[in-house]
């Protein structure tokens, strides 16, 4: 009597994992930084200490992006830990002063529950014909809640 044993392979596959779902959820944040406009020989600057909440979802039509809404409004792109999130505009009015901040290359990291993120502004600020233009930096922290 012969015995015949076969063996055979199992592939066992591995879980898709999701990068972004370590993103995904809401954050309050605080952001801090300053902007400096100059006219002609002078200069100001604008200091920026601002708090809020953003929300991190899932983009449904792609597996990299992720959509940011909140405080800031944006799609951005994650790679592992890696935040880049696309270039956005920021308007507000106060006292008459209208003053437009665009966010360029914000760049950061996920650590555990906090997203830390650096944002480039390029800013103008106008009241009535007159507009002066200024640049930048704000530091993000924000925490998950």
């Amino acid at each position: 009597m012969v015995l015949t044993i076969l063996f055979t392979a199992c592939n066992v596959e591995e879980p898709v994992v999701d990068s972004r779902d370590a993103f995904v959820g809401q954050y309050n944040i605080v952001v801090t930084g300053s902007v400096t406009f100059t006219s002609g020989t002078s200069s100001q600057v604008m200091p920026i200490n601002d708090v809020g909440e953003i929300t991190i979802t899932k983009d449904v039509n792609s597996s990299a992006l992720v959509n940011v809404s909140g405080y800031y409004n944006a799609k951005a792109t994650i790679n592992g830990n890696a935040i880049s999130i696309d270039r956005e505009t920021v308007t507000q009015t106060q006292e008459g002063i209208t003053t437009q901040m665009t966010l360029t290359h914000s760049t950061g990291v996920l650590q555990g529950n906090t997203l830390l993120w650096e944002s480039n502004i390029l800013a103008t600020s106008s009241t009535g014909s007159v507009t002066v233009l200024g640049g930048g930096k704000v530091q993000n922290v924000a925490t998950k809640k």
